[in-house]
């Protein structure tokens, strides 16, 4: 079969003295191609393996990719010979000096290699983001405590401006997470919000006389509600102090809550009330928040910037650096020592850098510095990378870390970059994954969605047909399901049940079915069923069951609302908590017990109390069953001070026999 991209495909494997990006669309082996371009770097000796590096996004995907370029290497080994097998024999005896690992990693292997111009320890720590996080809030909360005991000026400056330093940890945190961001604020002075004050405050006497009676039991309203709480706090407000005159416009800051007019005395005034609120609160509350905040964020960057360059410049001094230090350390190293720059080129000749979707700004500013001409331009948007130095491989559609700062803008001038250095751009859209049915469904469905003018502005990417390599076989294709149902609940069951059925059928008839070898019939582990939430999958679960379909669910509630768990949970809340009188009966009237409510009224009436504590004495009259109960929790009290909490409950199970009574019932 002659594949639509074959031209690519083969430009990939020959053209090593090329720059490329390639877009390649989901399924059509991208990975594949960037392996299939090393070995050719190899076989050719266009490099050595050791001057290969090969970036990927995690840790995981390095290791497929190693995994792989082994194989490969391998396979065109005994397919070569002469000169071209001794090549290949080399870079497989060397292959663990070949780099293959995230862009942090990366990094980090530059830093250490020359530690001295990147002004670093050698013995550098990288962090991962939960250890980071860890340091960033230790270096706040000791910050706040500096700056506190120094009593700076900038702390009278933030309570003026209704600031809570314990409010800033979280902007501090995102500023941190992303260093390479600059800062842009401009002063703008305090707003007077007084005027506004005195007509909220005007506005409320207005309305309180005509809101309905507060003692007549009617059930209120939202802006009823808001009205009396902003009455009530109004009297706490220090007219005086503008930070408290802005908690309390920000309080009053609903638009939306309006008026049930059939629950207050006059409906026609009522409507009348709430127009004019949401007026005021259009024309004149919510812009003098905007100002009032916009003067804020300006005092607030005044302590979060010193803050900022005093935490960089310490891990820095002790060496425990953020993922984002690594790659804004190794981007200086490049940047600012040409000579640096100079030696990693030649040490790293060849740079392959797959999902480059998923990169952001400084990541692409590594590339270009460690693959341009002009080893002493800083200006990454003007470097031209040497020609086959930079191979990148991704797919704009499946960027999904924009909240990383990877988004379409850099990805689209770096394309412009290489093309404007004479890189080409290619387009890979054989689909090896799906079958034609669902891969022209996916073209029809899917393909109109894309804007054309946001596509044309460069705010999305633009779509790519896929044309799939295999035929459709049996099941094949896109199915749409006509479920019966006057609720959500009568929807599920009855889908469970069609799907079930349909399943079952399937595999009864031995149905053929293709994957990567020649037709088979259809088994049960080929079927999965996804669901966008959780709440049906205990539904299609005991739908399966009851079909004899065996099922494995993963992500499903219905484990935790079983009976037999429910059971068990009422009576390890009893022993973790005596007074838990609720816990307690739960317990005696589940299956575990089987008490019914006449012999615990018994119990009660006889003088019985709801505790197990108290050991039972000759002239308490009780019910047998209760007994026993009593007995297993302060037994199962006893245990839980001698063994751990699992080995406590294993005993436990075991002694009550939960798994024969869950095995039993259904889905057992």
């Amino acid at each position: 079969m002659t594949l639509t991209d074959a031209a690519a495909r083969e430009a990939i494997r020959t053209h090593l003295n090329c720059t490329f990006l390639i877009e390649a669309a989901a399924g059509t082996g991208k990975s594949t191609s960037l392996i299939s371009r090393m070995v050719s770097l190899v076989r050719t000796g266009t490099c050595r393996v050791e001057t290969i590096a090969a970036i990927t996004f995690t840790v995981k995907a390095a290791a497929q990719l190693r995994e792989h370029f082994q194989e490969e290497l391998e396979r065109a080994r005994r397919e070569g010979s002469g000169e071209e097998r001794a090549r290949l024999d080399a870079a497989i005896e060397t292959i663990e000096r070949c780099f293959i690992g995230t862009t942090h990693a990366f990094c980090a292997r530059l830093l250490r290699e020359r530690p001295v111009e990147a002004a670093l320890d050698p013995e550098f720590q990288e962090n991962d983001q939960v250890r980071s996080l860890l340091l960033a809030n230790d270096f706040w909360n000791r910050y706040l405590e500096r700056i506190s005991a120094r009593g700076e000026p900038i702390l009278e400056q933030l309570r003026e401006s209704g600031i809570d330093l314990r409010n800033l940890r979280e902007g501090f945190i995102k500023l941190v997470e992303f260093p390479d961001v600059e800062i842009v604020s401009v002063r703008v002075p305090r707003p007077d919000l007084s005027r506004v004050y005195r007509d909220l405050s005007q506005m409320l006497d207005d309305i309180e006389p005509h809101m309905p009676d507060a003692g007549d039991g009617h059930e209120q309203d939202k802006f009823e509600t808001l009205i009396r709480r902003l009455l009530r706090k109004r009297y706490r407000v220090d007219a005086g102090d503008p930070s408290e005159i802005f908690d309390f416009l920000d309080e009053a800051n609903h638009k939306s809550a309006q008026p049930v007019q059939g629950r207050w005395p006059d409906k026609a005034l009522a409507k009348s009330l709430g127009k004019r609120y949401s007026e005021f609160v259009e024309t004149e509350l919510r812009p003098a928040l905007t100002r009032w905040r916009e003067h804020s964020h300006e005092v607030a960057l005044d302590i979060l910037r010193p803050a900022l360059e005093e935490f960089a410049a310490e891990r820095r001094r002790t060496g425990k650096l953020s993922f984002q230090d690594l790659l804004m350390c190794a981007r200086d190293l490049l940047r600012d020592h040409p000579h640096v720059r100079t030696y990693f080129q030649r040490r790293f000749t060849h740079l392959l850098v797959d999902e480059f979707q998923d990169t952001d700004p400084v990541q692409a500013e590594v590339m270009f510095l460690l693959t341009g001409v002009d080893v002493h331009e800083k200006e990454w948007r003007k470097l031209s990378p040497r020609p086959g130095s930079l191979f990148i491989v991704g797919d704009p559609k499946q960027s999904i870390y924009r909240f990383r700062r990877a988004d379409i803008t850099t990805y689209l001038q770096v394309k412009e970059r290489i093309v404007a250095s004479g890189g080409e751009e290619l387009s890979l859209s054989s689909n090896f994954r799906s079958n034609r049915v669902v891969c022209d469904w996916v073209n029809e469905s899917v393909g109109p969605l894309f804007d054309a003018a946001a596509v044309e502005s460069g705010r999305q990417a633009a779509y790519s047909p896929l044309a799939s390599t295999r035929e459709a076989v049996s099941l094949s294709g896109i199915y749409h399901l006509e479920s019966t149902g006057q609720n959500v609940r009568d929807v599920a069951v009855s889908e469970a049940a069609c799907l079930a059925k349909w399943i079952r059928r399937a595999v009864d008839a031995r149905t053929a079915i293709e994957d990567d070898g020649p037709p088979r019939p259809l088994e049960w582990r080929d079927v999965m069923l996804v669901s966008a939430t959780r709440g049906r999958l205990g539904v299609y679960a005991d739908a399966l069951e009851r079909a004899g379909i065996p099922i494995e669910v993963s992500g499903s509630r219905a484990f935790t609302s079983g009976e037999e768990l429910a059971a068990l949970l009422a009576l390890l809340r009893a022993v973790i908590d005596p007074d838990d009188q609720v816990s307690l009966v739960a317990f005696l009237r589940g299956p575990l017990c089987g008490v019914d409510d006449q012999a615990l009224y018994d119990f009660v009436v006889e003088g019985g109390r709801f505790s197990w504590l108290r050991e039972p004495q000759p002239a308490d009259s009780r019910d047998e069953r209760i007994e026993r109960a009593f007995a297993m929790l302060r037994e199962t009290w006893r245990e839980s001070r001698e063994h751990p909490p699992a080995a406590t409950i294993a005993r436990l199970v075991e002694r009550l026999g939960i798994v024969a009574l869950a095995a039993a019932g259904a889905r057992g």
